[in-house]
């Protein structure tokens, strides 16, 4: 069965146009016979393969790769990698507007050791990310966690030292205790994992450092 264009606008959503600019970048063969062109359910799977991987954001460079023997799933995790990348700098964008939205004010630039607006502006959103996605992996989670438990268990004062060596992010003590004695409190995770009492605890005794 043979299918024309006007079918696949209208139960495809690949427009003619769409379909042109395939032909131009190469990632479907061009119609030479000067007519109004007609695909096969083979073209039909190809073409809808292109407008998922084109949906998720691939260009049509990376596109044509894949058609022409590209390793699917390395393409999918460099894809993937990048989409996480916006991910996290969206929610904390989200997180950060939250807080100006709550407050109503903006984070002040002097309260950081940076020098520039990049670094100001990501430890702005630093000071606004729970602990658990401050964690590159989840080794590092689970020596924030060891430390965590071992506070509780001694009230330490060392062992603030060694989470405020592992938070180590622009050397402001106050930028640490906000972001620990807030999310001890309104993080639910760590209430799964310490319970209530305990986080009230941690975060009392962590808004006493550096006092």
């Amino acid at each position: 069965m043979k299918y024309k264009v006007k079918w696949i606008e209208d139960h495809m959503s690949i427009t003619r146009n769409m379909i042109r600019r395939y032909e131009k970048k190469g990632v479907i063969l061009r119609n030479e016979k000067g007519k109004d062109r007609e695909f096969d359910e083979d073209d039909l799977i190809q073409l809808w393969n292109i407008r998922v991987m084109v949906s998720l954001g691939f260009s049509l460079d990376d596109v044509k790769e894949v058609l022409c023997g590209s390793n699917l799933r390395e393409v999918s995790e460099k894809r993937l990698r990048a989409l996480n990348e916006k991910c996290r700098d969206l929610q904390g964008k989200i997180n950060f507007l939250n807080v100006v939205k709550t407050t109503g004010e903006m984070p002040s630039c002097f309260k950081v050791s940076a020098n520039n607006f990049e670094e100001i502006y990501n430890l702005g959103l630093i000071q606004y990310v729970s602990p658990f996605e401050r964690a590159k992996d989840i080794w590092v989670l689970m020596d924030m966690l060891q430390l965590l438990e071992k506070l509780c268990n001694t009230s330490d004062k060392k062992i603030m030292d060694e989470l405020y060596e592992w938070f180590g992010i622009g050397n402001d003590r106050e930028i640490f205790v906000q972001v620990f004695e807030t999310y001890l409190l309104c993080d639910e995770r760590f209430e799964e994992i310490f319970g209530k009492e305990k986080c009230c605890e941690l975060s009392a005794l962590i808004a006493t450092y550096g006092k």
